[in-house]
């Protein structure tokens, strides 16, 4: 056997390491069916898969294996593989061969904890101790103990369920809480929960490697188990190796033991396997969850001490991803902050552009809340200051373009300040869309829905029912309902009855429909029905915001998976009490906006960006002593449950002390992990006041030397490209670049012509682009989205978005027209088409009329009143010179030679339009033509 570990830092293609050995593998003949590539996340499973299959077409023969063998590829998660490990051997496990796994087991669990009281007798031990602690805590006993201790030894079950109670910790010696509780889940709750599932036929997710591991280790038929899968197997590949834990790693350990070994069928058959591992111990940010870096050096150890020359380890120093100011900082700060076994990075990147960090330091004293306020509004003078005025390079092609929206990505620590930097994006009027956000279950459109569901298991209930009420189901206001209060009836829905004879028709509609969801809801799926509601009464046309769309489309899924689970309208309704506050709103594809995006780092892990900031870096890195206990990994099959009920015991104990250490390198790793995601600019910031507690800001204020120096700061550490600023600093260059954009604006562009307060009886609104002739109007629905993708495009370059190059082009109308709904069997024929447009373009030197200019505008909007009627339209481009503007219409569908001239004559009311809008605003003479881009020409309209 050989094996080998890559240990590889951010930015250095570890994906692309794994897939080279994938393809490798290929190359040499391995059939696809025997390479096992194994990843820790659903989202690194299908980056893998992409990159073996973009890598594979340079390779026509291996390109064609993959396609051809698409069902027999085993790229995987961990959790699939248990699961198809157990589902192929459940018969071991006296487990059905259709189980599945439960996305959502916390409601089951609840209810194993609710019984498991119920099952107490009074005989026994703890019936007496749990007795004692309610009596000692009163009201708040029984959800205390919940929320404290079984509900977190279940969020941490993949520990709870193999570690032990300690002998000296013997409830009958101590009534600490924390010893009762982890007794009481032992042997109560944990058996019931168990039971439950059984019942079921589901397992959850911590089961899967539970079993997986128990298969492979203890099951009186392990040997049999082994030798199905060393038929199967050849080669192992491991990615994101430094989030593994010890269990993980036992199952990896033990899959390979004959390997190692020398001995089986492979041996016999002269076949060498391969145990291939990727990672980097500077990016283990998931301690929280179980993960421990520990096993990469532990797996090393082991690795060389079984395969001496067979093991290879290889550290990599390369970095493609960041300019040579961030890779310098990088090395400069990290070296401090990790010390002696940190490796520098080597920029690798094809750009010299230097790049840029800054450090913001803002003064400041006063609570939390106005620190952030603060923090918050200087990183929105910042992003105004950037957006169109920073240059950035495409990576790889390294092609230079000016910043936007969509290249700014903030990361946070933690969501706490979230709400605060939301409210000032706003008040800059900063487009923004938090990935992932949390408060799933606070949001208007959540609450209604939740609402709904009560109202239907409850009709009695007024309260559920005035939130329905006012919801975009029926749109009463408050007037309305307390009219209806007013009438007779002890609840609001026998009022409402009341109410029917006398409102008026519209009225008695939305009660009869009402009526309608109470008779009706049971006859079909839940989730089936409240969509069916949604869009009988046009809900979504409420539902502007892409997230909220999201949010509902993610709750109705929810339904459906409660819905599968066998859950009641009662069970679904009681899931919704218990739900988290920190659940996640929809995730929402941001990759077509023009936002700045705002995740945790722990989400940015893996991805990277042009421009990162990362504020609120003064908070605090040091830990309370607030966890009740601790769940200590030792090796593969020893874990220990450590429980201190009183704070003070846990400040003398040497585990919870460690514990301490731990979290705080890990902070070290989440502080690397965020850096590293910036490719060209980088912006840090924090708040600087009187007591400045350990923290991010303070390792960059030590480690780099950052001195003040009469109104400024400078770094002691001199670095290319890197500064320090003041908040002073900021907003000077922030009125800068507002008053250079105003400037800009009143000489160029109002909008808006004639202001427009409202339409008087008489007046007439025309989109111009209505007043179209004939030839326009008879093309078909594809040539339309065609002619809209092609504006796009020609758009995109007049404003230095796109490069001037074919590939790009063509990348980017592939992505336009799947947004438009172009499917992939007419996709190629359309991208083809825009191409030979682009090449007419070229070859007919009209590609300098597009292209970004001074002086020039593109998709300019204008609203023009000419005697009682208001016009409204775009203007695709036009260029300003001293006494003439040169205004060009872009007609993107196909026409004949011969009727070029023609046509383009009846574009003139359309044209003369246009003219007379740039005439109010520029008061210059105009020039008209038109581009006919299948053709390639320019023609002057008079």
């Amino acid at each position: 056997m050989k094996a080998r570990l890559i240990l590889a830092p951010a930015g250095s293609g570890k994906t692309k390491r794994l897939a080279e050995n994938y393809l490798e593998l290929l190359k040499k003949g391995v059939p696809i069916e025997k390479i096992l590539a194994i990843t820790f996340t659903e989202k690194a499973a299908y980056e893998m898969k992409e990159r073996i299959f973009k890598m594979a077409k340079e390779d026509k023969e291996v390109f064609k294996k993959l396609k051809e063998n698409l069902n027999k590829i085993r790229i995987s998660t961990i959790d699939s593989f248990c699961l198809s490990l157990i589902k192929r051997f459940s018969f071991f496990l006296n487990l059905s061969s259709y189980l599945d796994v439960i996305e959502y087991p916390r409601n089951l669990y609840e209810k194993a904890i609710a019984n498991a009281f119920r099952s107490l007798k009074e005989n026994e031990k703890l019936y007496k101790f749990l007795l004692d602690f309610f009596i000692e805590f009163g009201f708040k006993g029984y959800e205390r103990l919940k929320k404290y201790f079984l509900l977190p030894f279940f969020e941490k079950r993949l520990f709870s369920k193999r570690a032990e109670l300690e002998e000296n910790r013997e409830i009958n010696r101590s009534r600490e809480l924390g010893n009762i509780a982890f007794k009481f889940f032992k042997e109560k709750v944990e058996k019931i929960y168990e039971e439950e599932k059984l019942k079921r036929e589901i397992l959850d997710f911590s089961d899967l490697e539970l079993y997986a591991y128990f298969l492979l280790n203890e099951h009186p038929e392990f040997n049999n188990i082994l030798d199905a899968f060393d038929e199967r197997t050849d080669h192992i590949l491991v990615d994101e190796f430094q989030d593994t834990n010890y269990l993980q790693w036992a199952i990896i350990d033990k899959l390979t033991e004959e390997w190692r070994a020398g001995k089986g069928r492979k041996n016999e058959l002269g076949i060498i396997p391969s145990l291939f591992l990727v990672g980097d111990e500077k990016q283990s940010i998931y301690y929280f969850r179980g993960a421990n870096v520990e096993i990469v050096n532990y797996a090393q150890k082991k690795l060389k001490e079984w395969l001496s020359k067979n093991f290879q380890l290889e550290v990599v120093q390369d970095n493609y991803r960041s300019l040579k100011a961030i890779i310098d900082f990088t090395n400069i700060l990290f070296s401090e902050i990790f010390g002696k076994d940190y490796v520098p990075f080597l920029k690798k990147r094809n750009n010299e552009a230097i790049g840029n960090v800054e450090i913001i330091l803002i003064e400041a004293n006063g609570n939390t809340e106005t620190k952030r306020k603060l923090e918050a509004e200087i990183i929105c003078k910042k992003i105004k200051s950037i957006v169109n005025n920073l240059e950035l390079y495409s990576l790889n092609e390294e092609k230079r373009y000016l910043c936007d929206y969509k290249d700014i990505t903030i990361l946070i620590r933690k969501r706490t300040h979230l709400k605060i930097l939301e409210e000032k994006l706003r008040e800059y009027d900063i487009p923004f869309v938090v990935v992932k956000g949390t408060g799933f279950y606070d949001e208007p459109e959540i609450q209604f829905l939740i609402s709904f569901l009560r109202f239907l298991s409850e009709p009695t209930s007024s309260y559920n029912l005035y939130l329905l009420l006012k919801s975009p189901l029926f749109n009463f206001d408050d007037e309305e309902i307390i009219k209806i209060n007013q009438e007779e009836g002890l609840t609001l829905y026998e009022k409402l009855l009341n109410y029917y004879p006398h409102c008026e028709e519209k009225r008695k509609k939305d009660i009869q429909y009402l009526k309608f969801l109470l008779r009706e809801y049971q006859k079909e799926r839940l989730s089936i029905f409240v969509e069916r509601v949604l869009r009988e009464r046009s809900v979504y046309k409420y539902l502007k915001d892409p997230q909220r769309k999201a949010n509902v489309k993610k709750f109705l899924n929810l339904l459906e998976k409660l819905e599968s689970e066998n859950q009641s309208l009662l069970g679904i309704i009681q899931f919704f009490q218990f739900v988290k506050e920190d659940e996640p709103k929809a995730n929402i594809n941001t990759e077509e906006m023009n936002v700045v995006k705002i995740m945790t780092i722990h989400e940015a892990k893996g991805l990277q960006f042009p421009v990162v900031f990362l504020p609120f870096l003064d908070e605090p890195v040091s830990f309370r002593l607030n966890q009740s206990f601790l769940f200590i990994e030792e090796d593969e099959n020893r874990v220990r449950y450590v429980g201190e009920g009183i704070p003070e015991k846990r400040k003398s104990s040497e585990d919870f002390k460690k514990h301490q250490d731990k979290e705080k390198e890990e902070e070290k790793r989440i502080f690397y992990v965020a850096v590293t995601r910036a490719q060209d600019a980088l912006y840090l910031s924090g708040v600087l006041s009187n007591n400045i507690n350990e923290s991010k800001l303070l390792w960059l204020i030590d480690k780099l030397q950052i001195k003040r120096i009469n109104n400024h700061y400078e770094l002691e550490k001199k670095i290319e490209g890197v500064k320090v600023l003041t908040k002073e600093e900021i907003e000077k260059e922030y009125e800068k670049v507002k008053e250079k954009k105003e400037m800009k604006k009143e000489e160029a562009v109002p909008i808006i012509i004639e202001k427009v307060e409202k339409l008087k009886r008489g007046l007439k609104y025309i989109e111009v682009t209505e007043i179209l002739p004939k030839e326009r109007k008879r093309h078909s629905l594809e040539w339309i989205i065609f002619g809209e993708v092609f504006h796009t495009i020609l758009d995109e370059i007049s404003k230095g978005y796109l490069n001037l190059d074919e590939k790009e082009i063509e990348k980017r109308g592939s992505e336009l027209l799947k947004k438009k709904g172009i499917g992939s069997i007419n996709l190629e024929k359309w991208v083809k088409i825009i191409l030979e447009h682009y090449q007419k373009l070229k070859e007919k030197d009209l590609l300098k009329i597009v292209e970004r200019k001074e002086n020039s505008f593109s998709e300019l909007p204008f609203i023009l009143k000419k005697g009682n009627k208001f016009y409204s339209g775009r203007i695709d481009k036009i260029i300003v010179e001293d006494d003439k503007i040169y205004l060009y219409d872009y007609k993107t569908f196909p026409v004949e030679e011969k009727d070029i001239e023609r046509i383009a004559r009846s574009y003139l009311p359309q044209l003369k339009i246009y003219e007379l809008a740039l005439k109010k605003i520029f008061n210059k003479k105009v020039e008209k033509y038109i581009i006919f881009t299948s053709r390639g020409k320019l023609i002057p309209v008079a």
